[in-house]
């Protein structure tokens, strides 16, 4: 009888080994994917992890609370978060607790100037719905006399 308890026991503490270790596994996997999953932008530029600010992008048009975490650069780079409560974007830099900006809109617009070889993309906020062609303008050409606020996410 002693035998068959210890036996038990063994396979018992076992199992809970076997299955502990499986769960302890799935967290460090699970954690360090989400490390890895972010998202990098240089010059301006979103470099890595496109597909997660089109995610962050989405759920803002549905208008749902939503967050996301942008390293800029990948030498000497900081972390920017950028927040969305159903109303209000709200920008932060790391280790600033008060954002710094706020605005109605981040737009991130795509097109192709006149007169330019390639598309653009610019990413801003703004308390307006601009539209590519005049932000670009304003950009792009010094006689553009429009008066237009807007604030680059990524520099």
């Amino acid at each position: 009888m002693k035998k068959v308890l210890i036996i038990f026991v063994l396979v018992l503490l076992t199992v809970f080994i076997l299955l502990g270790g499986a769960f302890v596994l799935d967290w460090v996997l699970s954690n360090q994917g989400e490390q890895n999953r972010k998202v990098i932008a240089e010059d301006g530029v979103i470099v890595e992890g496109e597909e997660l600010w089109e995610e962050f992008l989405q759920a803002t048009y549905r208008q749902e609370n939503a967050q996301i975490t942008v390293s800029i650069g990948r030498k000497d780079s900081y972390n920017v978060m950028i927040s969305y409560d159903g109303e209000v974007y709200r920008y932060y830099e790391e280790g600033i607790k008060k954002s710094l900006y706020e605005s109605k809109y981040l737009l991130d617009l795509s097109g192709k100037p006149k007169g330019a070889k390639s598309k653009l993309r610019y990413i801003i906020f703004a308390n307006e719905p601009y539209t590519f062609d005049e932000v670009a303008a304003s950009i792009l050409d010094e006689n553009y006399d429009s008066d237009i606020d807007f604030y680059f996410v990524f520099k």
